[in-house]
């Protein structure tokens, strides 16, 4: 568990992170910003530059957020004990609850994947 300034500072990167998924989601891609995710925060566009120094940056991060979600929840589902069929259908229940904890996540995922955000 992170404490004192580390928590803040976390708790600030996942507030930019939220808000620029909330407007990748709602809006497109056009419309997410540094500037977008300053203004909707309340944070100076320096401080969110702390963070993240472009858009890119700021949507890769958002990307490897939701990756990391859906490989820690398969991870865990190939590791448990059992035979083979057994983890496998486990990998399946595991990815369906990560879809319905997550519902976002595979839109957020969907777009960034998308063949005008690769170029």
């Amino acid at each position: 568990m992170l404490k004192g300034k580390k928590r803040e500072v976390h708790q600030r990167e996942q507030l930019f992170l939220d808000v620029a998924a909330k407007v990748l989601l709602e809006e497109g891609y056009p419309e997410v910003s540094i500037n977008r995710v300053a203004e909707s925060t309340g944070f100076s566009r320096g401080t969110v530059y702390q963070r993240f120094k472009s858009k890119e940056e700021l949507v890769t991060a958002l990307g490897l957020q939701c990756r990391g979600r859906l490989h820690d929840v398969v991870t865990r589902a190939i590791e448990s004990d059992g035979r083979p069929r057994a983890r496998l259908l486990g990998i399946g229940e595991a990815i369906s609850c990560y879809v319905k904890e997550y519902p976002d996540d595979q839109r957020v995922l969907k777009i960034i994947d998308s063949e005008l955000i690769l170029d």
